[in-house]
């Protein structure tokens, strides 16, 4: 496991500096006006390509995935399809007894 941190300290480094400006942002200035900022600063490019990326969260991006993970590694694609279950069955679970109380 400490080779795996060793051989991707790059990619952990940019996330965690990314992560903490965020999360300073956030306690500064608040969820409230930094959302207001957002949507007072924005352009029509932006606005039409969150359309659009906002939907690979959907199954059909997972259904294409694992087709693609299938085709090149058998082993890939049944992984993929075991852990995007119990996602979706994690979410649905958890999300009641949080969110609807």
């Amino acid at each position: 496991m400490k080779n795996f941190f060793n051989q991707h300290r790059l990619i952990f480094l940019i996330y965690g500096s990314w992560f903490l400006t965020c999360l300073i942002l956030i306690l500064i200035f608040g969820n409230v006006s930094i959302s207001s900022w957002v949507n007072t600063n924005h352009n029509y490019l932006l606005d039409s390509f969150f359309k659009y990326f906002t939907h690979l969260g959907d199954g059909i991006i997972a259904l294409i995935l694992i087709i693609i993970l299938i085709l090149l590694r058998l082993d890939y694609g049944f992984h993929a399809i075991i852990g995007f279950s119990l996602l979706g069955i994690g979410a649905s679970a958890i999300v009641p007894v949080f969110i609807y109380k």
